[in-house]
């Protein structure tokens, strides 16, 4: 909503200019200060954490600046997120689409701008720019219906409806083409895995019905949580509130108690010296495509000195 804002800005700047004298524009401006209002009353009492989060997920902190490649590989995936022909046009004919209709361009470029000068600084997701299609569907739909290019208004329909169909069945057209993926070629990869890792940590921990689940990374506790149907508890020593585990679990909470440590790596000297000693008690590993497997190390960790 903050890129959306700097939208109405340029809007302001260079389409409507005699708004900023209309009494409507500042009550609509007030409307939405107050709906605001309790997000950032909330964050406020939270120590900002959606700022945090943002810059954490965003690696934006990192030094190591400008990737074009990064940049290549968000602007390809807008061509699937968008659909091949559209997000053409949308880019080909940026200039003819401006003066077709400012504020729908405005609105949708902005974005699309924005997410990719952060790709280019460190990285995005693609479905980050996802804002851009709101009012770029409308524009390049218009577009093409102005301009009498309804066949190509079909095409690019049909081969939408194709790829949204090829991607929802991709795995089931993988195996029965025999294909082999790798992490690189499945984008499911990062959904795949944790359910059948679940069931094989289930069988460890079993015989520790009552001892609290630990976790050092917020990707690996919420899937587990959920498989496992068990509450847990956030490593965080440096009591950074950066999600919303550091939020509402507190280890401290655990002292003088015995935690399930489930992590992705076996060096856990950094967690081991919290605790009076830990001990291995399993490692379990999925494969999830031909060179990507998921792996966790589960450790029995006794007496929490607390931090």
């Amino acid at each position: 909503m903050i890129i959306f804002l700097f939208g109405v800005i340029w809007h302001i700047m260079y389409c409507k200019k005699d708004l900023i004298k209309n009494k409507y524009f500042y009550t609509a401006i007030f409307i939405t200060f107050l709906i605001y209002l309790p997000n950032f009353i909330w964050n406020y009492n939270h120590h900002f954490i959606m700022f945090h989060h943002i810059v954490h997920i965003s690696h934006i902190e990192n030094k190591n600046y400008f990737h074009l490649n990064h940049l290549l590989e968000f602007l390809g995936g807008q061509f699937l997120i968008f659909g091949p022909i559209f997000f053409a046009i949308y880019i080909l004919k940026a200039i003819s689409l401006y003066k077709f209709n400012k504020t729908l361009s405005i609105f949708s470029y902005i974005f699309l701008i924005i997410i990719s000068f952060q790709a280019f600084l460190e990285k995005a997701q693609i479905n980050w720019a996802l804002p851009t299609y709101i009012a770029a569907s409308i524009l390049v739909t218009a577009y093409l219906i102005i301009k009498n290019k309804n066949k190509l208004l079909y095409l690019s329909i049909f081969i939408n409806i194709f790829l949204s169909l090829f991607i929802y069945f991709f795995h089931p057209i993988c195996k029965y083409f025999d294909i082999k993926l790798t992490k690189k070629e499945d984008f499911y990869h990062r959904v795949l895995g944790w359910r059948e890792s679940a069931k094989k940590i289930e069988k460890i921990i079993k015989t520790y019905p009552s001892t609290p689940l630990l976790f050092n990374d917020r990707a690996t506790m919420s899937e587990m949580m959920y498989y496992l149907n068990k509450d847990g508890v956030i490593f965080n020593p440096s009591k950074k509130v950066i999600n919303q585990f550091a939020i509402n679990t507190n280890l401290n909470n655990y002292k003088n108690r015995d935690l399930i440590l489930i992590i992705k790596n076996k060096k856990i000297n950094h967690i081991k010296k919290y605790f009076n000693n830990c001990k291995s008690i399993g490692r379990v590993t999925t494969q999830v495509d031909k060179d990507f497997k998921r792996s966790f190390f589960i450790f029995y960790c006794k007496k929490f000195k607390g931090y």
